[in-house]
């Protein structure tokens, strides 16, 4: 249950700030990070950066870890 609703406040949170960056900076290629760096400071762009890398590579551990599991009955 806890696990959802964090899933639904991370929804929530990243639909507002794709919302924000398409309403302050529509014809703009930046990153959410680059878009969060200008709007409130480097110090927060840089922990939306580390929370994007700490998510990739959490989601490719459990891919692995997954993978591997399956593998390894094979």
């Amino acid at each position: 249950m806890a696990l959802s609703l964090l899933a639904l406040l991370a929804f929530y949170c990243s639909y507002l700030v794709v919302g924000l960056k398409q309403k302050h900076a529509p014809g703009e290629d930046l990153s959410l990070s680059e878009f969060a760096s200008r709007k409130v400071g480097r110090v927060v762009g840089g922990v939306c950066e580390a929370c994007i890398l700490g998510a990739s590579v959490g989601g490719c551990a459990v891919y692995l870890n997954f993978t591997g599991q399956i593998l390894s009955q094979v």
